[in-house]
């Protein structure tokens, strides 16, 4: 008889902390990836204000190949 409860209550324990680390990993991911986006949208920004900056001139150096 507590065989059987015992049982029960061990797979629902399991069940719970798995649906919970797996809320908590979701939570951690789309955190992290969100940061990330705004890092490399912060750093394009900033380098694309700094290729804009008034009297810069941009040359263009092309392909560099060896032994063609």
């Amino acid at each position: 008889m507590f065989q059987r409860t015992r049982i029960r209550l061990t797979i629902l324990n399991s069940l719970v902390f798995i649906i919970l680390i797996g809320v908590i990993a979701t939570i951690i991911y789309f955190y992290v990836e969100s940061r990330l986006d705004q890092d490399v949208n912060t750093d394009l920004i900033t380098a694309v204000e700094r290729i804009n900056q008034p009297g810069r001139t941009i040359r263009a150096t092309g392909w560099i190949t060896k032994g063609a």
